[in-house]
This record gives C-alpha cells, sequence and structure tokens, in this order.
C-alpha cells in the first residue's frame, strides 16, 4: 500500500537548510523525516535478510537483483523513493485527519502485511523460497513496527480516496462480481517463431491458418508437435498474471497479430500467445489474485488523488544516496554506488 503515492512534487530546501541537516536525515517530508542512521540499519537489515529483498521486490517493484542489493545504487535509490513516499503519506495524514502511529494494532497490522507479501510474491511470479510469515518473524521489530506504521497510514489515507475498494471480504467479492472474466483458468497454446520465419508466420495467420496448424509449422517449443497446446493456468498458477496478461482481450483459439520478444535457447524470439479455453472461478478460488488487483486498482486511483494533495510538499533526499528528478519525480541511482552505504564500510555513513 505504501505505493499510494507515485508522483511527488518537490520544493527542495535551501543550500544552507540542506547544509544544516546533510549529517543527520537521510530524508525529510515536510517536518518528518528519517535519519541517516535508521536508513543505514534499515539497509543493513535488507542485506542480512535476501528473502526479505525479495518480497520487497514483488511489493514495491524495488529493482534489485542480488542479496546485496540494497547497497547498490539502484537498490539505494529504490529504498530511499518507498521511504520518501511513506514520509509524504504519514505527514498528511497526521495532520490533516490527526492520524497517529499509536492507532496501529501491530498483531493484526503484521497479519495484513504478511498476507501482502505473499498477494505481491504470487501476483508476481516471485520465486522466494521461504514463506512470509518466517521471514516477516525473523526481522528485527523495531524495521517491521516502521514498516507496518507507513502501511497503516497508507491504508488510512486511502479509506478517503473515492472509487477504491475496501479490502474487506465483502469489497473484494464486489470488485470480483464486476470482473468476473479477468479469473477464469486460461489454457493457452504457444508459438515461439524465429524472426526469420516471421514475415511467413504473418502471412500464414493473416490467411486464416489455425493456432494448431501455426504452431506444428512455426514454432521451435516442443509444443509444437501438440499444436501448441502448452498447459492450463488457474489463479493459483505460478505466472498466472503473465498469461491473463498476454491473452486478455484476444478471442479463443486465435492468435492475436502482435508478439512479445522473448529469449529462447539463446537468441531473442516471437512468442504468440492464444488462450483455446476459459472456465470461470468462484470468488473463493481466485480471492488471492482479487486482492492483489484491488489493492493495484486503489492504488492508481489514489496516487492521481494524491498528486493534488501532495504537490506542496517540501522533500529533502540526501545527495549521497540519490538525485530527486523533477520531471520524473523519482529519486534516480547515482552513477556509482556511494561506499558509504555499503556494510563494513566504516561506522559513520557519511551522509
Amino acid at each position: 500500500m505504501r505505493r499510494l503515492v507515485v508522483l511527488l512534487a518537490v520544493a527542495l530546501v535551501g543550500a544552507g537548510l540542506a547544509g544544516r541537516f546533510v549529517s543527520a536525515d537521510a530524508t525529510r517530508v515536510n517536518g518528518s523525516s528519517i535519519s541517516s542512521v535508521t536508513l543505514r540499519a534499515e539497509l543493513q537489515v535488507i542485506h542480512d535478510h535476501p528473502q526479505l529483498a525479495c518480497y520487497l521486490n514483488a511489493l514495491y517493484g524495488m529493482n534489485t537483483a542480488s542479496s546485496s542489493v540494497a547497497f547498490n545504487a539502484t537498490g539505494t535509490a529504490s529504498w530511499t523513493q518507498i521511504q520518501v513516499e511513506g514520509l509524504a503519506i504519514t505527514d498528511w495524514v497526521s495532520r490533516h485527519d490527526h492520524w497517529t502511529p499509536s492507532k496501529v494494532n501491530i498483531p493484526q497490522a503484521t497479519t495484513e502485511f504478511v498476507n501482502e507479501l505473499s498477494s505481491a510474491a504470487q501476483a508476481h511470479s516471485a520465486t522466494c523460497t521461504a514463506s512470509p510469515a518466517s521471514v516477516v518473524a525473523a526481522l528485527p521489530k523495531w524495521f517491521v513496527k516502521n514498516i507496518l506504521v507507513n502501511e497503516a497510514a497508507s491504508v488510512w489515507l486511502l479509506k478517503s480516496t473515492p472509487g477504491t475498494y475496501p479490502l474487506t471480504s465483502a469489497g473484494l467479492e464486489s470488485y470480483y462480481n464486476s470482473h468476473k472474466d479477468f479469473y477464469d483458468t486460461i489454457c493457452i497454446s504457444v508459438a515461439v517463431v524465429n524472426y526469420s520465419n516471421l514475415s511467413a508466420f504473418q502471412s500464414d495467420l493473416a490467411a486464416g491458418k489455425s493456432v494448431s496448424e501455426l504452431a506444428a509449422k512455426y514454432s521451435e517449443d516442443p509444443s509444437g508437435s501438440k499444436g501448441g497446446a502448452y498447459g492450463c493456468y488457474t489463479p493459483s498458477s505460478q505466472g498466472y498474471s503473465e498469461v491473463r496478461k498476454d491473452t486478455y482481450g484476444t478471442p479463443l483459439n486465435t492468435f492475436p497479430t502482435t508478439f512479445s520478444t522473448v529469449n529462447y535457447a539463446g537468441a531473442n524470439v516471437a512468442l504468440y500467445v492464444a488462450p483455446t479455453k476459459r472456465t470461470p472461478n468462484s470468488f473463493a478460488d481466485a480471492q488471492t489474485v482479487v486482492l492483489a488487483d484491488v489493492r493495484s486498482y486503489n492504488a492508481s486511483l489514489a496516487s492521481d488523488e494524491q498528486k493534488a494533495l501532495l504537490s506542496l510538499a517540501g522533500v529533502y533526499v540526501n545527495p549521497n544516496l540519490g538525485r530527486w528528478s523533477t520531471s520524473s519525480l523519482k529519486v534516480n541511482a547515482l552513477s556509482t554506488p556511494s561506499p558509504t552505504v555499503t556494510p563494513g564500510g566504516g561506522a559513520a555513513l557519511g551522509f
């Protein structure tokens, strides 16, 4: 939920003020801040818990690739971006709705956060090997509380955003009833086509050849010998979100005219995906995916709404963490990592 705020307009503090705070604050939004010491400790936790990094990739879209990612330039900027967004939301609800962190029920919020990690991992086909519950249980309590407070502030903010669905069973089922065809079990056929055969494939496709004929003639995948039949995906299947995206709006037993470029056997090829059968699922069978979809839907509404509310926020980002872009409104990574953010890099962060 902390991804509610996608866009922030920044009024950078003056050079003199920045100079006075540069050794203390990692980032600051209006009167709320995260200290350099706290941010370094958070990065250390992520570094020490690679499975946490896996779930953060899925939940927050952090651009990470290794267990030490929190300490490279991209990972540091990603985590700083999340802190800026969390501070902005918490500052807003605290000042305008008189919300306080004391309203957070930590045990309940922990359960909800674990469920959110699980849903995000499934929705993004993340290959995290430890359960989210065990990952959270192994984290320092202060780290978990910091995340939960900002998550709870985001949920509070979401309640006042028009058009959003409450994250209750009734709210989720209401969304499901309006989007039932999003949650079918989808059986697919594929054609993996070498670029050298792409023109001929497209000509035969335009001429009306069937999915099985096209796959048998052109596909380099072993499924071509079965007319391209590749299997069926339920909402609980790994890869369901990608299959749903690839087949949305495509009629049954038809390859679309567009393709995805994928790497197959070391070469870039054209991937065509055709839905061959759709079977409706009940709300109970699709509930996990529905939850992920509602969160995404709510966040998209909230980000637009909150852009206007937060456009006057004064945001400071320590220049050792990244550079704030007023065009993209994101914390951009430094061209090289700051060595003072690296584990074992010294007693002080240096920012």
